[in-house]
């Protein structure tokens, strides 16, 4: 009698849990589709990250370099002579625009003495830095000599600089060998762009035209670029 009643229990269980829809004993129920079965999200197709663009470097903020693209007008410069196309003057500015705008770059005003193929006198030159209060006046130069072997930017101060204006050329002739660039190193001359006035100045010869690799890379855009961003960065880490 007692296992009879065991089987009719176990026997209505088994009825109330095939009719209620669930699943075995310990099995969630499930309501509907599968979660496995559902539709997948709509396809979004891949969108590159925006391209980070660091920010400018403020190293020069406050300081106001001049710039002097050597020659201009009726005095082209050594262009007439060695293996540029170009004339030296045209090199020059080509240079200091770009080294100009590495500079604004890093915080610095920038004054130009000039900005177009125009005839400056070299003391008119020299009064820009002492007008304008400049923290320096870089000229910017390319060489020439009657031996073609001749190669190498130069940097050149006056016989006997202010410390900041060595300190400076020192920099700028390391920043320029970092890059890559051979250089015959820092020398003194009394050029009147760097004693005509009471700041700290540099010259900078870029390259030799009478050179054939030298007047090449002097003639190629990327090297102009190339060369402004190893001056800037020299000037930077100078001043």
């Amino acid at each position: 009698m007692e296992l009879k009643k065991t089987l009719i229990i176990t026997a209505a269980l088994v009825a109330a849990i095939v009719f209620s829809g669930c699943n075995a004993p310990g099995t969630p129920q499930v309501q509907g589709k599968d979660p496995i079965l559902k539709e997948k999200p709509a396809y979004k197709p891949y969108q590159s990250p925006k391209t980070y663009t660091p920010p400018a470097s403020r190293g020069l903020q406050g300081k106001t370099i001049v710039i002097d693209p050597g020659h201009g007008g009726k005095d082209p410069g050594a262009g007439s002579v060695g293996f540029s196309p170009k004339c030296e003057k045209e090199l020059n500015i080509a240079i200091a625009q770009k080294l100009a705008s590495e500079l604004k770059s890093k915080g610095a005003r920038v004054i130009m003495t000039r900005n177009n193929d125009v005839f400056l006198e070299l003391d008119d030159r020299a009064s820009f830095a002492d007008r304008y209060g400049a923290d320096l006046l870089v000229s910017i130069h390319c060489d020439a000599h009657n031996r073609s072997d001749v190669d190498g930017a130069t940097v050149y101060i006056a016989r006997n600089p202010r410390t900041k204006s060595r300190q400076v050329a020192e920099s700028i002739r390391k920043s320029l060998e970092s890059s890559g660039i051979y250089t015959r190193g820092v020398r003194n001359a009394d050029f009147r762009v760097l004693v005509k006035h009471s700041k700290p100045s540099v010259l900078i010869e870029s390259g030799y035209l009478t050179n054939k690799t030298d007047a090449g890379r002097l003639n190629n855009n990327w090297y102009q670029g190339k060369l402004a961003k190893a001056l800037a960065q020299g000037i930077e880490n100078g001043l």
